[in-house]
């Protein structure tokens, strides 16, 4: 199966590519930003707290708030963070972060309400 142009004319992307994901991906409106919290625990510092720390540092211009608690006598850290991004830059860093060994990731979406006038 592949992908067609608006004026049906087979584009001929494979469905499974790469760059078919690309090209749906530009449809529609962007993509509102809103704001986030994601909770990182981090099982074994001593191997992984490094990874994590790139790993954020590669988004950390979403980042609102951070703040940590590390636990050095059992080898444990929590982080907080607070991010304002888009659910698909969201799902880019908590899956990141998840495939990390001996971590794990808890996200929640703020619900934004509207004043009443």
């Amino acid at each position: 199966m592949y992908l067609t142009s608006r004026d049906e004319k087979p584009l001929r992307i494979p469905l499974h590519s790469r760059v078919y994901h690309s090209f749906i991906s530009r449809k529609g409106p962007p993509m509102e930003k809103r704001i986030h919290t994601l909770t990182i625990c981090v099982y074994d510092r001593d191997s992984a707290y490094q990874k994590v720390g790139e790993t954020l540092h590669l988004f950390a211009s979403n980042i609102l708030l951070r703040t940590g608690f590390p636990m050095q006598n059992k080898n444990i850290a929590i982080i907080f963070l607070i991010v304002e991004m888009t659910t698909d830059e969201l799902g880019a860093l908590s899956g990141k972060l998840g495939q990390i060994r001996n971590v794990k990731v808890n996200t929640t979406s703020i619900k934004e309400t509207q004043e009443k006038k």
